[in-house]
């Protein structure tokens, strides 16, 4: 901006606005007026942030802020009093297990039993001890080759023990393997259940076949399609609410004869259960139970994280809602969740102060209701 023209907007703001309403914004908007012009300065917002602390068993908090009519506020807080996750909840455990040909050679049967069924015994006495009463366990079982085999629904774990057998866990179907049938069909069972399910996918070999391909083990020539449809159909799965899915690969951690120069399975199968943790190798099938016991136990979660809701209202306003996110168990402090928001535009009048009521709520797995409160009073008249 030249001298002269910063010059007349100096005029141009004295004269519309007095000397204590001119800023760089008015010069900027005067400098091009004629002087004695009226001129309507731009108002900037004003962001702002709060939190609110659990305290003596209440999220509560009351504050005055000063700001100007177009102010927006973010929200930190903590949800108090969740109960913890060995009193109350449910857990659904989901195996999904390779029956294709290979594992006739990389996971035979021994003495009535094998490394998938010895996983599977040692993640459900895993569950079983780690778990209190109040805790109700479920598993089910899918097993697949080239295509999905029928499954076997979750049931109360004690009734699915029965199916802890070299019958159902140690076979195989001679057939090619195919992850894209796997996950959907996994998907189809499980949409149906309620609560936090854990999958447990055992497998000995990368996808060789999918529906939308022509891969072929005997060719040895894998078509990437294969590898992107179960990628795909895993990424589907894992849109189910509450869901975690883990790996874990029987074999060495190298490229496989037919697939794409440098492939390793334990870089696929990250983007198959979304994450590295969820993927353990084993180098034989005696490793399988002692690799999947590392996986960390699963969370029970006390709370129905899609109830999350947040309002803010005021007197003479229509009450608006925010987005709440981020949230997350607190390690360090028992019973408590922490929680963020996207920026929260405040109700407000140039007039007078106005009291902006935010109130933060989400669903307990015992159906209670759990708040965060926040009586913020926005003072405009000092700006």
């Amino acid at each position: 901006m030249s001298r002269i023209a910063f010059a007349k907007g100096i005029l141009v703001c004295l004269t519309a606005l007095g000397a204590q309403g001119c800023n760089e914004t008015s010069f900027k908007s005067g400098a091009d007026k004629k002087p004695g012009a009226q001129v309507t300065p731009v108002l900037q917002p004003t962001h702002k942030n709060i939190k609110i602390p659990c305290k003596d068993g209440e999220s509560k908090l009351v504050t005055t802020l000063s700001g100007s009519v177009k102010t927006s506020l973010v929200v930190d807080g903590e949800f108090c009093g969740i109960p913890g996750n060995t009193e109350t909840g449910k857990l659904t455990v989901f195996f999904v297990l390779d029956f294709s040909g290979s594992m006739q050679q990389n996971d035979p049967i021994e003495a009535g039993s094998c490394g998938r069924l010895k996983a599977a015994q040692a993640i459900v006495s895993k569950l079983e001890s780690s778990m209190k009463d109040g805790i109700e366990l479920s598993a089910g079982l899918l097993q697949f080759g080239d295509k999905a085999l029928p499954a076997f629904n979750p049931e109360a774990l004690n009734t699915f023990k029965s199916h802890l057998t070299e019958a159902k866990f140690c076979e195989n179907t001679r057939s090619a393997t195919n992850y894209q049938a796997a996950f959907d069909a996994t998907k189809e069972v499980l949409a149906k259940v309620d609560g936090p399910k854990v999958i447990y996918f055992i497998s000995d070999g990368m996808p060789t076949v999918s529906a939308n391909s022509s891969g072929n083990i005997f060719t040895g020539k894998i078509d990437n399609k294969v590898y992107e449809d179960g990628i795909a159909s895993a990424k589907s799965l894992r849109t189910l609410k509450d869901l975690t899915l883990n790996a874990v690969y029987l074999g060495a951690n190298e490229g496989l004869e037919g697939a794409p120069d440098s492939f390793a399975p334990e870089s696929y199968l990250e983007q198959i259960t979304g994450d590295k943790k969820n993927v353990k190798l084993a180098s034989n099938a005696d490793a399988l139970a002692a690799e999947i016991v590392k996986f960390e136990t699963p969370d029970v979660s006390e709370l129905d994280t899609a109830s999350v809701k947040g309002e803010v209202s005021a007197d003479g306003f229509t009450t608006r809602t925010f987005v709440v996110k981020n949230l997350v168990k607190d390690p360090t402090k028992e019973g408590v969740w922490t929680f963020s928001t996207d920026a929260v535009e405040l109700f407000a009048s140039n007039s007078k102060s106005v009291a902006n009521n935010i109130k933060i709520t989400i669903q307990g797995s015992d159906s209670k209701i759990y708040e965060a409160l926040a009586t913020v009073t926005l003072d405009t008249k000092s700006k």
